[in-house]
């Protein structure tokens, strides 16, 4: 059983998704139990014929314990993998309760300490339930071991991977795609896809943008996602006169799709775990401007498949940005050579299986 917050549209939640679509029906009887509500995610996996299940509602912190001991019971499962602080912190009650099944956690939280400190010192308490803890890149396991005290022989890394995108080199899609943005095909289009939040740092993207669009007309910026920073980051634009440069979509269930309309993909987070939206840019073999934070570095060749760029600073933005697409046959190489790093060490399949191999580890047992 797979446990978490929710199945929105996000970095943690598409593990969960991928995991239960890949997992070998022959060795797994794969369900994903949803803490709060199933989410468009959720629905597109019961769709597909995966069991996503929620605890009875309830009231209170005693009810919803209560609620999920129940599920549990019910269910009977060999093993749970709780993904993420919400699912660890009500696991874990639950586990220091009676429920004594066999318990992996991965965190995918990735600016450790920089959490509120009642959810530190539950972290820390929690984690020594889990049998294993994973880490889904080197510097979060350091930071792990660092901040929540885990042992360090407990911890394994597990590299996030995103299934191809179908859309990569979809001629037809992509001029689909860009038509519906009004993008004509000798404009450059560069996009962020994010949870609209401060650790994403897109406010640094549109001061690059008011910059960029006096120096070269022929850009274009999407917007894909949503969040609690959506508003302030439109009324941003407004004050900058960009609304037709610049356009915000919302959350969107089609964002694989959408990143095949892109020229330049940018992430300019603040901080990160390791993003599943930058895998799947590497997987639409697009060339990419992300900021040095977490492994960005590790995963990007600077200056061969990507550029790397120094966090919270819009004239790196516009520089990176002005180079890419000052020399767009330079750029198309640069994402071929990100495409074949993420065929090497980043696809779904990859992450699947490694997963499979904790689960049926001797240790979980």
């Amino acid at each position: 059983m797979q446990l978490i917050h929710g199945l929105y549209l996000g970095g943690a939640e598409n593990v969960v998704a991928n995991i239960a679509r890949q997992a070998d029906r022959n060795r797994f009887d794969m369900q994903i139990c949803c803490l709060k509500e199933k989410g468009v995610l959720g629905e597109q996996l019961e769709s597909e014929g995966v069991r996503v299940l929620l605890p009875e509602k309830a009231s209170g912190l005693l009810g919803k314990l209560r609620a999920l001991k129940q599920l549990i019971v019910s269910e009977q499962p060999d093993l749970i993998h709780s993904h993420g602080t919400a699912a660890l912190l009500n696991i874990g009650p639950a586990c220091m309760t009676g429920v004594r099944v066999p318990l992996i956690h991965t965190y995918h939280f990735g600016n450790y300490p920089h959490i509120s400190k009642p959810y530190l010192w539950s972290e820390r308490i929690f984690s020594r339930l889990a049998r294993r803890c994973v880490a889904v890149s080197e510097s979060q396991k350091a930071a792990v071991i660092e901040h929540l005290y885990v042992q360090e022989n407990k911890v394994d890394v597990v590299l996030n991977g995103v299934p191809e995108n179908p859309y990569r080199g979809d001629s037809g899609s992509r001029a689909k795609a860009r038509s519906e943005f009004g993008y004509s095909d000798d404009e450059i289009v560069i996009g962020c896809i994010a949870v609209l939040s401060r650790q994403k740092g897109v406010n640094y993207l549109l001061e690059s943008a008011r910059e960029l669009l006096e120096r070269d007309i022929r850009l274009r910026f999407l917007i894909v996602g949503g969040g609690h920073l959506e508003q302030e980051l439109r009324d941003q634009c407004s004050a900058y006169g960009l609304d037709k440069k610049i356009q915000f979509t919302g959350w969107r269930s089609d964002a694989l799709r959408l990143l095949g309309a892109l020229d330049i993909f940018i992430l300019p987070s603040l901080w990160e775990g390791l993003p599943m939206v930058l895998l799947e840019a590497m997987a639409t073999e697009l060339p990419i401007v992300v900021t040095d934070v977490a492994d960005n570095r590790y995963i990007i060749d600077d200056g061969v498949s990507g550029l790397i760029i120094p966090p919270e600073n819009s004239s790196a933005i516009s520089e990176a940005i002005l180079r890419l697409a000052g020399d767009m046959s330079a750029a198309r190489a640069m994402g071929q050579a990100a495409y074949t790093t993420y065929q090497a060490r980043y696809s779904d399949s990859v992450m699947v299986e490694q997963y499979q191999s904790l689960y049926e580890a001797d240790s979980i047992r």
